[in-house]
């Protein structure tokens, strides 16, 4: 027996089809998205217009499946409405796996070869302290 139906997802897709995307919050997507690709520390040429795109898709996924229902157009249409708590929830999913943390020149494939084992060590502990990709994300978050 299948987790999902054929039904189910049929309805999920026409209910994402059905959410509506205000003119700011796409602004807020393309603005967030924007500030990734040329944030300094990480490594964001995954993050093309096909991957905006793709974030707004699945904003709308997202709300479809929240079911908060605003009913914009009047009781014979109702529509969703995604709000920045569509795009928290899915961001990380969406940007995570397509951006990297900048790679300073020690961790190069000859670094080893060029650094002593005292160095290798130093660069170790300060490695446990390095940023991720999430860290990245909130701060960005918290400033568009």
């Amino acid at each position: 027996m299948p987790v999902l139906t054929r039904d189910y997802i049929e309805q999920l897709q026409s209910d994402a089809h059905r959410v509506a995307i205000s003119n700011q919050l796409s602004l807020y997507i393309t603005n967030i998205t924007s500030a990734v690709r040329h944030h300094p520390q990480v490594d964001a040429s995954l993050v093309t217009s096909r991957c905006t795109k793709d974030f707004m898709d699945l904003v709308k996924t997202s709300c479809a499946l929240a079911g908060r229902d605003v009913d914009l157009l009047g009781k014979e249409q109702n529509l969703f409405s995604a709000t920045d708590v569509d795009v928290r929830r899915v961001i990380r999913g969406v940007l995570g796996h397509r951006v990297s943390i900048r790679r300073r020149p020690e961790d190069e494939a000859l670094g080893s070869l060029v650094m002593s084992s005292h160095q290798n060590t130093l660069r170790r502990t300060r490695d446990a302290e390095r940023r991720t990709v999430k860290d990245v994300i909130d701060e960005i978050l918290l400033e568009v």
